[in-house]
Formats: C-alpha cells, structure tokens, sequence
C-alpha cells in the first residue's frame, strides 16, 4: 500500500515538473551552458518494418563556437529524458571543448 502511495506521488511530481529548458544561460561548474542550435533530420519511425515508411523529425543540439576544422566531435547520447535536461546540465563537454577545438553534438 506505501508503495502504491509512493508510486503515486512520484508521477504526480512528474506530471507537474516543468522540463522547459530555462531562460538564459545556465551556470554549471562556474561555467556558462550557451544555448545550443537546434536542428532536426527525418528519422524512420520503425528500422524494423520496411514496408513501415513513416518518419518522424528527431532533434539533436549543436554547439560549434569552440570547433575548429580538423577538431574532434563530442557526442553525447543523452538517456531517457528530454535533451534540454542532459545539454543544460551536462557541463563537461562545454569545459573540454576549447581546449580540443571540438564541435559539441547532443543526440535525442
């Protein structure tokens, strides 16, 4: 029964939580997360189905004003959440990427 209670409680926090990425820069590690650009490509829906030819526009943010040609890419797979919340909290790739001319990519 506690655990039902429980249960409950988490997705009704859930539900109310506020996943929007927040106004402004974000500060991490005394660092500042810049916004990223925000681009989309047409994704299939099913790689399993062929005759399944429906598509979907999947996102992935970039962040380039460190990248110089012959740089690496930082690419960072994100987990089960909205990408907003693993690119405005995840501030090592930031901290990095001057120092190795990288360009910074976050998959959805």
């Amino acid at each position: 029964m506690l655990a039902m209670a429980a249960m409950a409680i988490v997705a009704t926090l859930l539900l109310l939580a506020d996943a929007r990425p927040p106004r402004g820069p974000v500060v991490v590690s005394d660092s500042e997360i810049p916004h990223p650009q925000i681009e989309t490509f047409q994704q299939k829906l099913d790689h399993f189905n062929y005759k399944d030819q429906r598509l979907f526009a999947q996102r992935y943010f970039v962040h380039n004003a460190s990248y110089r040609p012959g740089g690496p890419l930082f690419f960072y797979t994100g987990n089960e959440g909205p990408l907003e919340s693993f690119y405005y909290n995840t501030g090592l790739p930031f901290d990095w990427a001057p120092s190795f001319n990288a360009l910074i990519v976050f998959g959805e």
